[in-house]
């Protein structure tokens, strides 16, 4: 029987995932913990942070997981993320669409901060204010984390580039019955503006998107089994768990 994601593919696994793969051999275990658990999570899914209220089902949390690293995938396929950002953005949210989550509302801003920034109260407030705790949250137990842990060298590869980066947060909730899922993401630049000897300012260029989407579990439950065997094994090395205090 065809399937709607007969004509997705997704991107080959990199040399960075390779060495990812063999760098986080045991982060199939702290995905399991995320996903297992009834309280409110978190984790790194390839280039973004999710967080996960406490209201998810176990499913709930698997499908968010699943169909957010699928999309992911499915965008790096075509475009490069850091200098195809539109594109990528696009194709990100396309392929979201595809497999069930409806948007319910999409909102995008620029503006410019000082370095350095506070992140947390950059992005916070462009999530719902039903959320807006479980992103802090999640945020604050990501940047407790040292430089050198699993969850952050996975981050660091996917989000970083030189100057510039994309920063993706994203909080899944149950109200209504219904699974829904805020997303902010920032492309950033990071600027000098000298205005003298020795004397400059440094600030961040940013680009917010804001997507906030429903999902119609009778559309994703006919492509679930189809996205778990696109992925393979690269959920085991593509999301790592992030502990919440």
């Amino acid at each position: 029987m065809p399937s709607i994601l007969d004509d997705i593919s997704l991107s080959e696994p990199s040399p960075r995932e390779l060495a990812l793969k063999s760098l986080l051999h045991s982060s199939a275990e702290n995905l399991s913990a995320a996903i297992n658990s009834i309280s409110a999570s978190a984790q790194i899914n390839e280039g973004a942070l999710l967080a996960f209220d406490a209201s998810l089902s176990l499913q709930n949390k698997a499908d968010t997981s699943n169909s957010f690293l699928f999309a992911q995938l499915a965008a790096d396929k075509k475009y490069n993320r850091h200098s195809a950002t539109l594109d990528w953005v696009k194709t990100f949210a396309s392929t979201l669409a595809i497999v069930g989550w409806t948007m319910t509302s999409t909102g995008s801003t620029t503006t410019a901060k000082p370095s350095p920034a506070d992140w947390e109260k950059v992005v916070t407030p462009f999530f719902p204010a039903a959320t807006r705790e479980l992103a802090a949250t999640g945020m604050a137990a990501c940047q407790a984390l040292p430089a050198d842990s699993k969850a952050i060298s996975l981050w660091r590869g996917s989000a970083l580039d030189k100057n510039d980066g994309i920063l993706i947060a994203a909080t899944a909730w149950v109200a209504g019955g219904s699974l829904n899922l805020a997303i902010v993401g920032i492309d950033f630049g990071y600027q000098r503006e000298f205005s003298g000897f020795m004397e400059w300012k440094e600030y961040f260029d940013l680009n917010i998107q804001t997507l906030n989407l429903t999902l119609n579990e009778d559309i994703y439950s006919q492509v679930r089994e189809t996205i778990i065997a696109k992925l393979g094994d690269r959920p085991d090395y593509l999301v790592v768990n992030v502990p919440l205090a």
